[in-house]
């Protein structure tokens, strides 16, 4: 018995959602979301992987953070395709709690920074710039398809970036690599 890695169902230009039996055409806003929530799990993955070349005895912690990002990545894909799964207030809050005690640590930032300290950290940059746009396509999709759990969703991905940027810096810091703020004259 050959098993098939296709459909084929979507040669017409259509997919389908779990909240409805029509198929929306490809270039629906949905799908521009969904994939780029794919691309930044992707990345969030590559991150992950490439934690086991850091200095920092905190690669594990790091590691376990992103997993946990990364679920919770998947539960937004699910939720809004249309499953029963949804994000929750408590989960938001992890992130934020996250956010803090990565940021007690880190010096304060006095400028923007230039990307680019080490492999890893340019990695979240990249990863931080697709959360960003992760979060613009899902205000864009939320205009057609009037996500019930909008606030958290908007909330967590916002965050996400702020996750992302807090990581940026604390393994420049722990890898001891100067950031470089920009030269341009204010």
């Amino acid at each position: 018995m050959i098993k098939s890695f296709f459909t084929g169902k979507g040669d017409d230009g259509t997919s389908g959602l779990f909240k409805i039996s029509q198929r929306l055409p490809k270039n629906d806003p949905i799908f521009d979301l969904l994939g780029t929530l794919d691309e930044l799990n992707s990345w969030l993955g590559l991150c992950k992987a490439y934690c086991q070349n850091l200095k920092t005895k905190y690669s594990e912690l790091i590691k376990s953070i992103l997993e946990q990002t990364q679920e919770h990545i998947f539960i937004i894909q699910a939720e809004i395709a249309g499953s029963k799964k949804a994000l929750t207030h408590s989960d938001l809050e992890t992130i934020e709690r996250l956010i803090h005690e990565i940021g007690k640590s880190l010096t304060p930032a006095q400028s923007f920074f230039l990307p680019g300290g080490c492999v890893l950290s340019s990695y979240f940059d990249i990863t931080r710039t697709i959360a960003r746009r992760c979060e613009r396509i899902f205000i864009k999709a939320h205009e057609g398809h009037n996500f019930s759990n909008y606030t958290v969703l908007t909330a967590y991905l916002n965050r996400l970036s702020s996750l992302l940027y807090v990581l940026v810096r604390y393994i420049n810091q722990a890898e001891d690599i100067t950031e470089k703020s920009p030269t341009y004259n204010s």
